[in-house]
């Protein structure tokens, strides 16, 4: 998304005064912080145990634990992506995909 400032102005060296500035500031986007290929390996006692490979940066592996429930609901059975993401304010969030 763009924010546009009309400014009027002048003095600088080579305008006269009086010229139309346009000034266009790019507003800080969202940026994908880390993203992952997930595997569920099983799911016992409402707890699916998950395998997370890292996809662009240092390829690791990590493993754990996540609310069976809150997969099914996304429509997650077995492959899915993750994606750490840095929103505009900051705040980090976990957006998790069906992988088809």
């Amino acid at each position: 998304m763009l924010t546009i400032f009309l400014c009027l102005g002048g003095g600088a060296v080579g305008f006269s005064l009086g010229i139309l500035w346009l000034l266009v500031v790019n507003e800080r986007a969202e940026i994908v912080l880390d993203e992952f290929e997930g595997t569920v390996n099983s799911i016992a006692d409402g707890i699916a145990r998950v395998t997370l490979c890292e996809l662009n940066r240092g390829n690791d592996t990590f493993y754990g634990e996540y609310p069976a429930a809150e997969l099914e609901s996304l429509g997650i059975h077995d492959r899915f992506c993750c994606k750490t993401i840095q929103q505009r304010d900051g705040a980090v969030r976990i957006e998790m995909t069906p992988k088809d």
